[in-house]
């Protein structure tokens, strides 16, 4: 499995709620990819509430978007992937970061290549031209998860770990 997980506690507190949000327009970047060194353009697209995060290879025609979910997460050293069905995204970390932070639930994330734009090496690029598509509210509930308790997770060979607690 990869992991070790020592007690995972998790609750839900009325503060968390609130609505999911989308983009309001289509925001594009274009750079190089670290690992292929070939130009690559992504495009991130508003999507409807409950979709989710998710990216379509536009490379691969007839490929299925793959959810940016644990369960579509690709076993890799020192980076993130997703896949499904042989079709991969690699490094994914800057451009989920620049979601998440920006609480943008629902995107369609297309990608013309197998991995996303490499830019400065951060997700500043990717914040920018997410806060200029700006963001719109939509009408369901984001599910929200709150930490009750401590919990640590450690690779099975004990390099990396990730300590977690409640903020509260």
């Amino acid at each position: 499995s990869g992991t070790n997980v020592t007690e995972f506690a998790t609750g839900t507190n009325n503060m968390d709620e609130r609505r999911q949000r989308t983009i309001r327009r289509p925001a594009v970047v274009t750079s190089v990819g670290f690992f292929t060194g070939a130009d690559v353009t992504l495009r991130l697209l508003p999507a409807p509430a409950g979709h989710g995060i998710a990216f379509q290879r536009t490379d691969c025609l007839g490929s299925r978007p793959i959810p940016a979910t644990i369960e579509f997460a690709l076993p890799r050293e020192r980076r993130t992937a997703v896949g499904r069905d042989n079709v991969a995204v690699e490094t994914v970390e800057h451009v989920l970061a620049a979601l998440a932070g920006l609480q943008i639930d629902n995107c369609l994330i297309e990608i013309d290549g197998p991995e996303v734009p490499g830019c400065d090496g951060s997700a500043r690029e990717f914040v920018d031209v997410l806060l200029d598509a700006g963001t719109e509210e939509q009408n369901e509930n984001r599910a929200a998860v709150a930490v009750s308790g401590p919990f640590q997770v450690t690779a099975d060979d004990g390099r990396s770990q990730i300590r977690v607690r409640p903020s509260k």
